[in-house]
């Protein structure tokens, strides 16, 4: 996530319940301008999930077909959960590169199916810090955590209603991420064309790339396709490809 380092000086108010019913209510304002195929009626999905991996090293590009698997998600309250699963044609493959290929994809489940903000968000404490021009910045730390925390950065852009840049910050490597988002329209609502983001790990500096394409089945807009690249110091290393096929939605009547 991208660009300045800046302390900003948290806007004092009369209570802390009123601080956060403020951040609550720019995060509904968010979301109201955000194209989430859950508030438009889908409850239950599911669909192929092709994947493959490029190495690039001394020019050479090792291009790594990984296994097919299954995306699929429902809606449970007001959370809609999701997971990655085996298709059927793995079961005779071996659990642990099937257990791993899992853990890796679980990253991108928000990339697939974007959570809302408020969803997001639940479990982090929000404060409002000053304006930047045009924009709002907003600060969430998560509650309860100490050791483990991932703080977030926002900033808001008020006139046309999304998060222009986010910065992310952990006790783990990379330690600090900055983004930047840039969005098209489906039906009305912003939805995440492509995302940048720049960090370092062991003082190497790493900028990666994703792109997003989109599918209206049913009236829903979903990810049809991604593309992730990765470059170290000005140099391609890797890149990913994800495409979502066969989808099956079920939606409210």
């Amino acid at each position: 996530m991208l660009t300045v380092v800046t302390i900003y000086l948290v806007i004092l108010f009369p209570s802390m319940s009123s601080a956060q019913s403020k951040v609550e209510q720019l995060l509904n304002k968010l979301d109201e301008n955000y194209y989430y195929p859950q508030n438009k009626g889908l409850i239950k999905m599911s669909s192929q999930l092709e994947w493959e991996q490029e190495n690039i090293k001394s020019q050479k590009v090792l291009t790594l077909k990984k296994p097919n698997f299954i995306f699929e998600g429902e809606l449970i309250g007001e959370i809609f959960e999701k997971k990655i699963k085996p298709a059927i044609n793995l079961r005779y493959k071996s659990d642990e590169n099937i257990n791993e290929s899992i853990e890796f994809l679980n990253n991108y489940l928000d990339a697939f199916l974007p959570k809302t903000l408020r969803e997001k968000f639940i479990h982090y404490k929000g404060t409002i810090g000053s304006r930047v021009g045009s924009e709002t910045v907003l600060f969430f730390k998560k509650i309860g955590s100490i050791q483990d925390f991932n703080d977030y950065e926002l900033f808001i852009d008020e006139k046309k209603w999304r998060i222009s840049k986010m910065i992310l910050r952990q006790n783990r490597e990379p330690k600090k991420i900055e983004g930047k988002f840039f969005y098209t329209r489906k039906s009305g609502k912003w939805v995440v064309e492509e995302t940048l983001s720049i960090f370092k790990v062991n003082s190497q500096k790493y900028i990666e790339k994703t792109k997003y394409k989109y599918r209206i089945l049913h009236s829903f807009w979903m990810v049809s396709k991604i593309k992730q690249t990765v470059m170290q110091e000005g140099d391609k290393i890797l890149s990913y490809k994800f495409n979502l096929t066969d989808y099956k939605l079920s939606s409210k009547r």
